[in-house]
């Protein structure tokens, strides 16, 4: 039935001159094609970066320089994966930082992966919302 509808919206909706389906871009397809492969290879080369970066402390590297919103996912995997030696060291190393207590309970055990980026979110509230450009008391609830 939603098929049937979707098709008599498609097929009644206007006739085929109301809208082109491939607008020109003002700067021309050329020049467009051009900013949408820079844009297309900064993100690879972005993507890729971290990639390294992340490999490279998945696989037991120093932590002091994760990137904050990838850390909590760094610390739960290198404690499931990499041994207890590796999340007692985690856990030394972390234990000067005033985020620590929120990723471990009091038995020394890391929380889970939800919890820890829950975590990351409230410590990191104001960083996270310049980021993502937000205005001083606009959307007040998020997050």
């Amino acid at each position: 039935m939603a098929a049937a509808g979707l098709g008599t919206l498609a097929a009644g909706a206007g006739d085929a001159g109301d809208c082109d389906p491939s607008p020109i871009p003002p700067e021309g397809w050329d020049r467009f094609a051009e900013r949408k492969l820079e844009a297309f290879l900064r993100e690879r080369d972005a993507a890729r970066e971290l990639a390294r970066d992340l490999i490279r402390m998945m696989d037991g590297g120093p932590m002091e320089e994760a990137p904050m919103w990838h850390m909590t996912f760094l610390y739960r995997w290198r404690a499931d994966h990499l041994g207890p030696e590796v999340a007692a060291m985690d856990r030394a190393r972390a234990a000067e930082h005033p985020w620590a207590e929120e990723f471990w309970d009091e038995d020394g055990r890391l929380k889970p992966l939800w919890a820890l980026d829950e975590a990351m979110l409230r410590l990191h509230r104001k960083e996270w919302r310049d980021q993502m450009g937000l205005p001083e008391g606009e959307a007040a609830g998020v997050p």
